[in-house]
């Protein structure tokens, strides 16, 4: 599930013995898949979760928000991602 997920919205980083490898999709690749596109790739129930998490994110301020979160309080760290869809 995740190797698909990553070899459709990741960017390829090369390929050892044959097997490609990709990184995990930017945050922007993830807003831009569909559930029904993300339920193609056999994540199932998850796809609204990951859909609708990228985008609260996106909203939140993106990386920028995410990364804001390293200097919160674990109560508060704990109290935004739990904001997120499937997250609480």
């Amino acid at each position: 599930m995740v190797e698909r997920l990553c070899a459709r919205y990741g960017r390829p980083l090369g390929a050892v013995a044959g097997h490609e490898f990709y990184s995990f999709p930017e945050m922007e690749g993830l807003c831009a898949a569909t559930e029904e596109d993300l339920r193609a790739l056999g994540l199932g129930y998850r796809a609204k979760f990951v859909c609708k998490s990228a985008q609260t994110v996106r909203a939140n301020g993106g990386r920028a928000w995410l990364e804001g979160l390293r200097g919160a309080t674990p109560d508060e760290a704990r109290g935004a991602l739990q904001t997120l869809c499937g997250g609480g």
